[in-house]
């Protein structure tokens, strides 16, 4: 009785957790938060929707036996996890796509047990099973399907071997909490009870295995979401401060007048309604508040003020961190993305361009005053 009820919590929670997956890839879809949405990501939630389309649809619903020891989908799948997650981190720690070429020679050897197994499927008399015994495993020790099996067991131990070090040095370019150690972390609890399971046939780490993922969906989905990301920050119309250019206006003469409404309004937007704060601000959004063209916005801010548009965003938001910086409860991260920057690296960046040294070093020496 009691293994029944494993069984089918197992199942369900499966399913659950299959929708979640489901319904988070179409979420980062439709909120594209570059803080969080990334190919790479998406690659590695494609892998874990099949992983649990296998685990739920086939062997919990089809079949309904149990789970299978070391089973072919599972072992395969599970060794594009460990390149696809170095490389998730290490495009986020260098704010650097990844070329195709390569990412592509991480994937050289899944291929290569890929095709493996493709030519020995069409070419074998003597068939890939499904097995729920080790004792099965040892009669069939020299059969392609149980070589294959193995060899995917021993690629992923060697993968997690060879990238965890990296990955390990690539995480502590972050500070604590950030959403990139999370998901690493998050990932890493779902890949050890998938492991777990395979090898033990057991309900329990199954059942453990799912709630992670679910885990991991729901934190994906908290900051992807609009209010996560303070993309909800509604772009006021300051009517009184528009500044009305006429289409025959000479744009590259601006009177003293325009240039002062400009500056007015502009000063109104930044430092009473904190439209940096938006981070997916462009300059074409502030021309349309001020009823003015995105060429005309641009000069004035490269001849009057001396900056481009991303410039002139960034030091109102590098300004108003350094105002944050005083309050110890607040990490690092949790400044970036509260004054508009979609990268941590770039906040880095920034601010150690300006000051000479990163937010942290500022934070204590500045504390010390």
């Amino acid at each position: 009785m009691i293994i029944i009820l494993l069984k089918i919590s197992a199942i369900l929670l499966s399913l659950i957790a299959w929708l979640g997956l489901c319904s988070t890839g179409f979420i980062i879809l439709k909120y594209p938060y570059k803080r969080i949405s990334d190919p790479i990501l998406t690659g590695i939630l494609f892998v874990l929707l099949f992983l649990c389309t296998y685990n739920s649809f086939y062997e919990g619903i089809t079949l309904f036996q149990g789970i299978s020891l070391i089973p072919a989908p599972n072992l395969w799948t599970m060794t594009l996890l460990p390149p696809l997650i170095f490389l998730y981190i290490k495009k986020k720690a260098s704010g650097k796509n990844i070329h195709i070429k390569d990412a592509a020679r991480h994937f050289i050897f899944p291929v290569l047990l890929f095709l493996f197994y493709i030519v020995n499927v069409f070419a074998q008399k003597n068939e890939d099973r499904i097995i729920y015994a080790w004792s099965d495993i040892i009669y069939r020790t020299g059969d392609w399907w149980i070589i294959f099996r193995f060899t995917c067991l021993a690629l992923f131990l060697v993968e997690c071997i060879f990238y965890i070090p990296y990955i390990i040095k690539l995480c502590k370019r972050f500070p604590d909490r950030s959403p990139e150690i999370n998901i690493v972390s998050i990932l890493s609890i779902v890949i050890l009870f998938e492991l777990v399971t395979i090898l033990s046939v057991s309900y329990i780490p199954e059942i453990f295995y799912n709630i992670s993922l679910m885990g991991l969906c729901i934190y994906l989905i908290i900051k992807v979401t609009p209010h996560s990301q303070n993309s909800d920050l509604k772009i006021p119309v300051i009517s009184d401060h528009r500044v009305v250019i006429s289409e025959k206006k000479d744009y590259n003469y601006v009177t003293d007048n325009l240039t002062e409404a400009i500056k007015t309004s502009l000063e109104k937007l930044m430092n009473e309604s904190c439209l940096y704060r938006n981070p997916e601000i462009t300059i074409s959004q502030l021309a349309s508040l001020l009823a003015t063209n995105e060429t005309y916005l641009s000069r004035y801010l490269n001849n009057h003020l001396g900056k481009s548009f991303p410039e002139w965003i960034n030091h109102f938001r590098i300004k108003e961190a350094e105002k944050l910086l005083e309050d110890k409860h607040l990490t690092t991260l949790e400044i970036s993305e509260k004054v508009g920057f979609q990268s941590l690296s770039t906040f880095y960046h920034l601010f150690k361009a300006k000051h000479g040294i990163p937010p942290a070093q500022w934070r204590r020496e500045h504390n010390r005053k």
